[in-house]
């Protein structure tokens, strides 16, 4: 069972990034954004970029949200937390 698959020579690279939220001291939140480059092949992972935004986030229950964090608990069920811009 042969099969005709070539994978090009040199690196295979992707761009994955992470966003997620920092707590400050006074219980604001200011949101953190980081790029990697990751080469497939080799699994290498290279940071390319580490953004903290100025802007300040609080949590909200409104249907009125700026920025929205889905995350799996530990129970498997689906957690929703509401951020909302602090002006």
């Amino acid at each position: 069972m042969a099969t005709k698959r070539i994978d090009k020579a040199g690196p295979d690279l992707v761009e994955e990034t992470t966003v997620f939220f920092v707590k400050q001291d006074d219980g604001s939140f200011k949101k953190n954004v980081k790029i990697y480059e990751r080469d497939r092949k080799t699994n290498n992972v290279k940071m390319k970029t580490d953004l903290l935004l100025d802007e300040c986030y609080k949590i909200t229950t409104d249907d009125d949200f700026d920025e929205k964090m889905e995350y799996d608990d530990y129970n498997g069920d689906r957690v929703v937390i509401r951020f909302k811009r602090i002006d």
